[in-house]
């Protein structure tokens, strides 16, 4: 059994052994600091749909990865884009996560930029996870292709900002 005393000098030794890897051989503590700070935030960065939109979560998230390029501490595109799916939670964007882990199967070269137009594409830009789209319940054009005016709400081929009618509400309608 290994008392508490061993236990900690192996954890020191550890620790030693991992500054020693991250530095590259250089035993600059403050670098050495920095990349493990690093390392642990690119590990443990998690997206919070209600403090944050997909878009903010993906520009901290490259912010991360340009600050490790420059602290020499370069990540493959593999680990970029582990590191992004696995700060999605499951609760938070599991359909996403099930579809990327399907899509990266099938196409194992995607590149961190594609993993992430597809997740603002999914998720939206607004915080929450809503998109733009003026009302759900109607598509944007219909089988004319004619637009959807968020002004009326019919379709048509008018400008928005020309269209005389308000849309009517539901709620006015009663």
């Amino acid at each position: 059994m290994v008392t508490t005393e061993e236990f900690k000098k192996q954890m020191e030794d550890m620790r030693d052994q991992l500054k020693q890897i991250l530095s590259g051989g250089n035993t600059r503590s403050k670098d050495v600091d920095e990349r493990m700070d690093l390392w642990t935030q690119l590990q443990f960065i998690k997206w919070n749909p209600s403090k944050q939109s997909a878009l903010d979560h993906v520009v901290e998230f490259r912010y991360l990865i340009r600050r490790a390029g420059e602290a020499q501490m370069p990540t493959n595109p593999t680990q970029q884009v582990t590191m992004f799916i696995n700060s999605i939670q499951d609760q938070d964007g599991g359909e996403w996560k099930a579809r990327m882990r399907r899509k990266l199967r099938q196409e194992p070269d995607a590149t961190i930029n594609q993993v992430c137009e597809d997740f603002i594409a999914h998720r939206g830009i607004q915080k929450g996870g809503q998109s733009h789209s003026i009302d759900k319940k109607q598509p944007l054009w219909n089988e004319d292709f004619q637009l959807l005016c968020p002004n009326c709400g019919k379709y048509g081929y008018h400008l928005p900002k020309n269209c005389t009618k308000k849309k009517v509400k539901d709620d006015a309608k009663k």
